[in-house]
């Protein structure tokens, strides 16, 4: 990781609350909800210059921005914006010198790089909205020294700006190192090598973006929301065209367009900062997206600046080298960018950015690990589809209101079934796949055994590895045992019942399952709080799976409705050719080389399609696995008809 000189800088913080009113401005002073200083009731108005600098950055033309922002424009208009916030110089002297913790009769301002968050108070009683509008629209970041002619925003003087609407939030910002990054870009906006490029860039620094893992593009509407729920990015980028229709900014992608409003409904909590260069979709004040989507999303950074100039392009691939390989905050990255770009270009002073964030901070992600599959196949592919299940239903119960998922895994009796392998799998998966959204605590309990009275043996198992007392609400016991999650992520108890049935000694009866469903839904239901969810598991041998599934599936239609989801995760009889083709495709499910798997699938489909009467459209799956146990004996490129086949790929990587 390169050093940059922005990273860990420590940046005093002032808030200046701007309540515009019919003729006047009233200014507050403010560091971390402690009022500093207030200006006069009657500190500034609006100036007809300003307003008409609005209306031009509302409308994102090029020719008029350079006009409104270039070369000596910058000078002028720098001035007017401190008059603004610092109307009164004996206020603002005495508020910088109670950020700097100075004595001295004159503080340099230009000499502290201060965090700026200008708070347009648009709620207040009798206030001006639409002077409110302009104060949103404004390039605060062009505002000069109250004292001198220095620009605060200069590379040397570091002052970052950044608005917000009504309340400042007080949450943690926390972007994972390396972070996932989503890039919007519909075709026709940006240069289609674009995408590449800025993939490209990023791998100089750090190899794991050139994994589809971590750097991901989507180019229509549709696929916005699926990408984003599916995926979970942390940092999303748009680049492309946009305009402002009744008052919604609206993302266009030709013949389809996706609105703000849309847009906030696709994002999940997992993202944690935006950036939008879609021309005028940064304007309109109170409309704009930065405003719209600060509501959700931490930190948003918009652009007026017309797509079709490099500087909004170089822009993007600026500010994503300074936060995910610099660790720089979005606000740190743009204004950077800003600051290092010649002083007479406008297109560095038309981003702004819109924040709800108290501190901003960087994790690094636990080192991958690289799965070593020692199980036989059979329990490869049979657990493949019983997780793939899994993580739906997890992902399902994360959104909705249920706060209890009980889970059945189904193993077939058989000395060779490792029923314990399935529930070690469902938590690896949680926890490698899921790191960055989901935390939790696992707990084994005892299933009860040889009583009759089951609701009160399963309470006394819980209390027992909870360390929960008699005299004790079990829901306060539940809370202290669900993790404290960050900022994003879902926080929740896994209880693991352990096996019943076949080899494990003790039978599970269809009595005693639907008592244990019952206990999930009248004990631990009602003892979790909104903010805890359960996982209830267990696992069960048995020579009728069907049956199982059938108890669960019926329980769940059956039970009234109290929050609880519940789902078996049935074992394979039939393998369909979508399902083959995905286990096969899993890098190290088996040894088949990549340039081999499509007609490996198909001929291991083929092949045991129709054995003893299989349905149609789908493969026998004992003989699937008999079939790939063999092709992995032999050699791939033998089972498929090469009598050379040495078991080496020269095309495999090393």
């Amino acid at each position: 990781m390169q050093h940059h000189p922005w990273k860990n800088v420590v940046q005093p913080e002032l808030t200046v609350r701007l309540t515009p009113r019919a003729k006047s401005i009233e200014v507050e002073y403010l560091q971390r909800g402690r009022l500093l200083a207030t200006q006069p009731k009657h500190a500034a108005t609006l100036t007809d210059a300003l307003r008409a600098l609005a209306r031009t950055l509302s409308q994102g033309e090029s020719d008029a921005l350079r006009g409104a922002l270039a070369g000596r424009n910058q000078v002028e208009v720098g001035p007017l914006l401190a008059a603004l916030l610092f109307p009164d110089p004996s206020a603002a002297n005495q508020t910088f010198k109670a950020l700097a913790g100075s004595t001295a009769e004159q503080v340099h301002a230009e000499r502290l790089p201060v965090r700026l968050r200008i708070l347009v108070h648009r709620s207040a009683p009798d206030v001006d909205t639409e002077a409110a509008d302009v104060l949103l629209s404004l390039p605060w970041s062009l505002t000069s020294c109250p004292f001198c002619d220095a620009h605060l925003a200069s590379a040397q003087n570091r002052w970052t700006f950044e608005h917000s609407s009504e309340r400042l939030g007080d949450e943690t910002g926390r972007l994972p190192q390396p972070a996932k990054v989503l890039l919007i870009a519909p075709n026709g906006g940006a240069p289609t090598r674009f995408a590449g490029d800025l993939q490209s860039r990023l791998e100089q620094d750090d190899a794991c973006y050139a994994s589809s893992a971590f750097f991901k593009v989507v180019r229509d509407a549709s696929e916005v929301g699926r990408a984003a729920s599916d995926w979970l990015p942390h940092v999303v980028v748009f680049v492309g065209h946009a305009r402002i229709r009744r008052g919604v900014p609206v993302l266009d992608f030709g013949d389809e367009s996706l609105d703000a409003k849309a847009l906030c409904l696709a994002l999940p909590n997992s993202v944690q900062c935006f950036l939008s260069v879609g021309c005028w979709s940064g304007g309109g004040g109170a409309v704009g997206l930065g405003r719209l989507l600060a509501a959700q999303v931490p930190a948003v950074v918009t652009g007026l600046t017309r797509l079709d100039t490099a500087a909004a392009l170089d822009l993007v691939t600026q500010w994503l080298v300074g936060i995910v390989l610099h660790e720089l905050s979005p606000v740190q990255a743009v204004h950077t960018y800003a600051s290092a770009v010649a002083t007479d270009d406008h297109h560095a002073w038309t981003y702004a950015a819109h924040t709800r964030y108290d501190k901003w901070e960087f994790r690094r992600r636990p080192a991958e690990r690289t799965r070593v599959f020692s199980s036989p196949v059979s329990h490869r592919l049979d657990r493949f589809n019983q997780r793939a299940h899994f993580r739906t239903r997890v992902d399902n119960f994360i959104k909705s209101d249920a706060r209890v998922m009980a889970v059945v895994g189904i193993a077939p009796e058989d000395p060779d079934a490792r029923p314990d392998l399935l529930s070690t799998l469902l938590r690896e998966d949680l926890v490698e796949e899921r790191c960055d959204t989901l935390v939790f605590n696992p707990y084994e309990v005892t299933f009860p055994s040889g009583t009759d009275d089951l609701p009160g043996a399963f309470e006394d198992a819980i209390r027992r590895v909870l360390g929960a007392t008699k005299g004790g609400a079990l829901a306060d016991f539940l809370r202290v045992a669900c993790p404290t999650p960050d900022p994003g992520q879902s926080a929740l108890v896994w209880l693991d019942f352990g096996r019943l049935g076949g080899s494990s000694g003790a039978s599970l009866t269809p009595k005693r399952l639907t008592a244990w469903l019952d206990m999930c839904s009248v004990l631990i239901e009602p003892s979790a709080d909104h903010d805890v969810r359960v996982i209830a598991y267990l696992t069960t041998e048995t020579r009728q799976p069907l049956r199982i599934e059938k108890i669960v599936t019926d329980w769940f239609l059956d039970a009234p409705d109290r929050g609880v989801d519940a789902t078996s995760l049935g074992v394979l009889e039939h393998v369909t050719l979508k399902e083959l083709a995905d286990f096969m495709s899993t890098r190290g499910a088996t040894g088949c080389p990549r340039g081999l798997i499509r007609s490996a699938t198909r001929a291991l489909f083929e092949q045991c399609a129709g054995v003893n009467e299989t349905p149609s459209g789908r493969a026998n799956y004992r003989c699937l696995i008999k079939a790939i146990e063999a092709a992995e004996a032999m050699g791939w490129r033998r089972f498929l008809g090469d009598p050379d086949d040495d078991g080496h790929d020269p095309d495999e990587e090393l």
